[in-house]
């Protein structure tokens, strides 16, 4: 093939296919997950034997995982020491270092000097006309007895329907 046959894409193509390629790899090596399964101990001659052979490989020591530092190109699950190192930085985030109380010391209080207390504010006001003359009127009723003096007194069984139908007789 010549140069005048090779698309003038292709570098650029071929640079985005590496770029691609490049995303399924750690920067690093990555410490194994180790999930051992479990031993059963039921229905089994000698539950406390354990019936696993020993490893014949050892695990390689590796650095603490960090998403700043390393990049881990899986979706399931990361290196477990790498959460574990941030339980203190999850903790205060959530603010579990701090006691849920009421006293003075759990809160912030500002200073009475702040602008938060002494508001400076000046109200400007005009005389102007009432636009709803009666809604500042002290309204006064006269008391009305009940409806019936013998309806409605007992404290219980109290039904007035029925109390009204023996009045109308």
């Amino acid at each position: 093939m010549t140069s005048k046959n090779i698309p003038r894409h292709q570098p650029r193509q071929q640079q985005i296919n590496t770029r691609i390629n490049l995303r399924f790899q750690p920067d690093e090596t990555l410490q194994p997950n180790f999930d051992p399964r479990a031993v059963p101990t039921k229905r089994v001659f000698q539950p406390t034997y354990t019936t696993r052979s020993p490893y014949s490989v050892s695990i390689k020591p590796s650095l603490a995982y960090s998403p700043h530092t390393n990049f881990n190109p899986g979706n399931s699950r990361g290196p477990v020491n790498g959460a574990l190192n941030a339980v203190n930085d999850e903790s205060s985030l959530r603010n579990l270092g701090r006691a849920i109380e009421k006293a003075r010391t759990n809160a912030y209080i500002p200073s009475s000097s702040s602008d938060l207390y002494n508001a400076n504010t000046t109200v400007t006001s005009s005389p102007s006309q009432q636009p709803h003359p009666n809604l500042f009127n002290k309204m006064e009723f006269e008391e009305i007895g009940n409806f019936h003096p013998n309806i409605g007194n007992a404290t219980f069984h109290n039904h007035t329907r029925t109390q009204l139908r023996s009045q109308e007789n």
